[in-house]
């Protein structure tokens, strides 16, 4: 459990540090990964090693936070994914874009397994909104950054995290 809360933790301090420490950053005009481009951000390491030891740690907690198989393979995948993302900055271009793509999608999967396995109104609703405003961004370019649309979908991924380590603990008191 401990495990799963540090690899939520982590990543978030490791966005947070380096955002304080990038004076040119800003949610509205930026997506986070602009934090990890190698070539141009002095804080690149502190974002990657931050984001890929996160998901390390998610990835060791997987087992005991998700007893539902098929969601598990969801979630290790994302954890995969996330790793990717940390290792394939935006030096490498539409590589990049494609991994984060399919990481964010791995995550929308986790949380929508996760809002219709527990009948998570709360859940659906931010999920509904993390894609609302994903589209937003790709359609009509607002925000022009994609970290609003990327911490919405972080936040709601912790969310169903969350959710599935407090019915863990649960579980575990009977």
């Amino acid at each position: 459990m401990v495990l799963a809360v540090l690899g939520m933790a982590i990543p978030t301090a490791s966005i947070a540090v380096s955002a304080a420490l990038y004076p040119s950053f800003s949610l509205w005009s930026n997506a986070f990964s602009d934090l990890g481009k190698a070539s141009s951000s002095s804080v690149a390491p502190v974002f990657n090693v931050g984001i890929a030891l996160g998901a390390y740690l998610l990835a060791l907690s997987a087992r005991a936070v998700v007893d539902y198989a098929p969601q598990r393979v969801v979630f290790y995948i994302m954890c995969f994914l996330l790793t990717c993302v940390a290792i394939v900055n935006e030096d490498y271009g539409a590589l990049h874009f494609y991994v984060s793509m399919a990481f964010f999608l791995a995550l929308a999967t986790f949380v929508g397994i996760e809002a219709a396995k527990g009948r998570s109104l709360a859940l659906a609703s931010g999920l509904a909104i993390s894609i609302a405003l994903w589209m937003s961004h790709f359609m009509t370019s607002t925000p022009p950054g994609a970290a609003i649309p990327e911490a919405t979908s972080i936040a709601v991924g912790y969310a169903a995290i969350a959710r599935r380590l407090l019915n863990t603990l649960r579980g575990l008191e009977r």
